[in-house]
Protein backbone atom coordinates (compact mmCIF):
# COMPACT_ATOMS: atom_id res chain seq x y z
CA UNK A 1 0.00 0.00 0.00
CA UNK A 2 1.60 3.71 -0.90
CA UNK A 3 2.04 6.13 1.63
CA UNK A 4 -0.65 8.14 0.22
CA UNK A 5 -3.16 5.86 0.29
CA UNK A 6 -2.50 4.59 3.99
CA UNK A 7 -3.04 8.26 4.77
CA UNK A 8 -6.42 8.59 2.97
CA UNK A 9 -7.76 5.54 4.92
CA UNK A 10 -9.33 5.94 8.36
CA UNK A 11 -7.40 3.73 10.47
CA UNK A 12 -9.79 4.21 13.72
CA UNK A 13 -11.40 0.93 14.36
CA UNK A 14 -15.23 0.84 13.83
CA UNK A 15 -16.60 0.42 17.50
CA UNK A 16 -14.30 3.88 18.03
CA UNK A 17 -16.92 5.13 16.45
CA UNK A 18 -20.10 3.65 18.26
CA UNK A 19 -22.03 3.50 21.23
CA UNK A 20 -20.78 0.56 22.98
CA UNK A 21 -21.98 -0.69 26.39
CA UNK A 22 -20.00 -0.50 29.70
CA UNK A 23 -17.76 -3.43 30.20
CA UNK A 24 -18.09 -4.55 34.28
CA UNK A 25 -16.06 -7.34 36.05
CA UNK A 26 -18.71 -9.79 37.43
CA UNK A 27 -17.92 -13.06 39.63
CA UNK A 28 -16.74 -16.41 37.88
CA UNK A 29 -19.77 -19.24 37.74
CA UNK A 30 -19.46 -21.99 39.93
CA UNK A 31 -18.68 -24.15 36.85
CA UNK A 32 -15.84 -22.26 36.11
CA UNK A 33 -14.14 -21.63 39.29
CA UNK A 34 -14.38 -25.11 39.71
CA UNK A 35 -12.04 -25.61 36.43
CA UNK A 36 -9.60 -23.27 36.97
CA UNK A 37 -9.16 -25.30 40.25
CA UNK A 38 -9.00 -28.31 38.50
CA UNK A 39 -6.27 -26.55 36.17
CA UNK A 40 -8.34 -26.91 32.96
CA UNK A 41 -8.94 -23.22 32.84
CA UNK A 42 -5.82 -20.53 33.81
CA UNK A 43 -5.35 -19.04 36.97
CA UNK A 44 -6.51 -15.78 37.16
CA UNK A 45 -9.07 -15.94 34.88
CA UNK A 46 -11.52 -12.97 35.04
CA UNK A 47 -15.35 -12.54 33.96
CA UNK A 48 -16.64 -9.54 32.39
CA UNK A 49 -20.03 -8.37 30.66
CA UNK A 50 -20.52 -6.08 27.77
CA UNK A 51 -24.37 -5.51 27.22
CA UNK A 52 -25.19 -9.20 26.37
CA UNK A 53 -21.46 -10.20 25.82
CA UNK A 54 -19.86 -12.45 28.01
CA UNK A 55 -16.19 -12.33 28.12
CA UNK A 56 -13.68 -15.01 30.28
CA UNK A 57 -9.81 -13.12 29.95
CA UNK A 58 -7.19 -15.37 30.95
CA UNK A 59 -3.60 -13.84 31.40
CA UNK A 60 -0.23 -15.02 29.99
CA UNK A 61 1.90 -17.72 31.15
CA UNK A 62 5.60 -18.77 30.00
CA UNK A 63 4.56 -20.68 27.10
CA UNK A 64 0.81 -18.95 26.18
CA UNK A 65 0.12 -15.18 25.41
CA UNK A 66 -3.67 -13.21 26.38
CA UNK A 67 -6.52 -15.44 25.69
CA UNK A 68 -9.96 -14.16 25.62
CA UNK A 69 -13.59 -15.68 25.16
CA UNK A 70 -16.30 -13.96 24.01
CA UNK A 71 -20.20 -15.43 23.40
CA UNK A 72 -23.32 -14.31 23.20
CA UNK A 73 -26.58 -16.44 23.84
CA UNK A 74 -28.97 -14.83 20.86
CA UNK A 75 -26.09 -14.33 17.97
CA UNK A 76 -22.06 -14.37 17.30
CA UNK A 77 -20.23 -11.40 19.07
CA UNK A 78 -19.93 -8.39 16.24
CA UNK A 79 -16.63 -7.53 15.46
CA UNK A 80 -16.88 -4.58 16.73
CA UNK A 81 -17.58 -6.16 20.16
CA UNK A 82 -14.60 -8.56 19.79
CA UNK A 83 -12.27 -5.95 18.80
CA UNK A 84 -14.16 -3.29 21.90
CA UNK A 85 -13.58 -5.93 24.43
CA UNK A 86 -10.24 -6.82 23.52
CA UNK A 87 -8.33 -3.41 23.24
CA UNK A 88 -10.41 -2.70 26.21
CA UNK A 89 -9.23 -4.93 28.64
CA UNK A 90 -6.08 -6.82 27.37
CA UNK A 91 -3.50 -4.42 28.85
CA UNK A 92 -1.50 -2.68 26.32
CA UNK A 93 -3.49 -4.32 23.32
CA UNK A 94 -3.02 -1.83 21.55
CA UNK A 95 0.69 -3.29 20.90
CA UNK A 96 -0.23 -6.49 20.99
CA UNK A 97 -1.45 -8.66 18.37
CA UNK A 98 -5.14 -11.11 18.64
CA UNK A 99 -5.60 -13.65 16.17
CA UNK A 100 -8.91 -16.01 15.82
CA UNK A 101 -8.01 -19.48 15.11
CA UNK A 102 -9.66 -22.10 13.25
CA UNK A 103 -8.05 -25.59 13.83
CA UNK A 104 -8.04 -28.27 11.96
CA UNK A 105 -11.28 -30.01 11.86
CA UNK A 106 -10.72 -33.07 14.20
CA UNK A 107 -9.16 -30.52 16.81
CA UNK A 108 -12.08 -28.38 16.88
CA UNK A 109 -13.87 -27.39 19.95
CA UNK A 110 -17.13 -26.07 20.34
CA UNK A 111 -18.36 -25.79 24.12
CA UNK A 112 -20.81 -22.70 23.00
CA UNK A 113 -22.85 -22.33 19.88
CA UNK A 114 -21.99 -18.58 19.69
CA UNK A 115 -18.40 -18.09 20.95
CA UNK A 116 -15.27 -16.57 19.32
CA UNK A 117 -11.56 -17.27 20.73
CA UNK A 118 -9.05 -14.42 20.33
CA UNK A 119 -5.22 -15.56 21.65
CA UNK A 120 -2.58 -13.53 21.97
CA UNK A 121 -0.11 -14.24 18.69
CA UNK A 122 3.45 -14.28 20.11
CA UNK A 123 6.17 -13.30 18.32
Amino acid sequence: MSNNLATRINKAPGFEKKNMPLIREVELPGVVQAFVAAGHIQAGTRRFRMGKANILLSPPTEATGWHMTISRDDHYPSWDEVAYAWYSLVPDAATRTGVMILPPLREYINIHEHCFQVHEELR
